[in-house]
């Protein structure tokens, strides 16, 4: 499965913001062998949303991940404008409803109900710590996770109910190993580790250099084992 993570948020572009959401997800997404092709930050303006959209649509790729923009102020436009389009119609979610409605002590502001909408058929990703849900979009083959921009937010949402959607469509497993050494730069590593490279079959191994230290990560299929 290949992969495209979409950060929005004119914070993010601009630089305000720190895009720690990328690095993140990534991350996760290594765990589970899936591979992120690109990593894209764009504002908070729908065709803008739109154009990736469509791009994304009309590619070879099978997951998109967004972050930003569901909010409920009037630049919060990602999941109306994704939606739009997909051409799928937005629909009242009345279960998410009254739970907006529970966190305001049900007294929620007017621009907090638009949280509530949702396409049919998708899944929602639930927020324990706002009101801004996510949502998983199965879609002509390929799926899009609609997600929050506030890391405190993001982390639990995609561990909780995104990881376990993908740990059912994603059948190959990758094994990783990491080992950290000390005491020689790249160059040096590179040599003492030749002929071990050479006779590496369908294994990786990828050097992370830092200050002092080098941290060398080893990946394979669990088919290959």
């Amino acid at each position: 499965m290949r992969a495209v993570i979409l950060n929005i948020g004119d914070e993010v572009l601009s630089g305000i913001t720190i895009n720690t959401n990328s690095s993140y997800l990534a991350e996760q997404l290594n765990k589970l062998s899936i591979q992120v092709e690109r990593i894209i930050v764009i504002g908070d303006e729908e065709e803008t949303i739109k154009r990736e959209i469509n791009e994304f649509r009309n590619s070879d790729y099978d997951l998109l991940i967004t972050t930003g923009g569901l909010g409920p102020t009037h630049d919060d436009i990602t999941k109306e404008a994704i939606t739009s389009a997909l051409g799928l119609e937005l629909v009242l979610n009345e279960e998410v409803l009254e739970r907006i409605n529970k966190y305001f002590y049900n007294d929620a502001p007017k621009s907090n109900l638009k949280q509530a909408y949702f396409p049919k058929n998708s899944v929602i990703v639930k927020n324990e710590l706002g009101t801004a849900d996510g949502v998983i979009i199965p879609h002509l083959g390929k799926h899009y996770m609609i997600l929050v921009g506030p890391p405190y937010e993001l982390y639990p949402m995609f561990e909780n109910t995104c990881m376990k959607y993908l740990e059912k469509l994603q059948e190959e497993k990758t094994l990783i190993t990491e080992y950290l050494v000390m005491g020689g730069g790249e160059s040096f590593f590179e040599d003492y580790l030749d002929e071990l490279l050479k006779g590496l079959k369908n294994v990786s191994l990828s050097p992370y250099a830092s200050v002092g230290k080098i941290r060398f990560q080893l990946k394979a299929k669990e088919k290959d084992k």
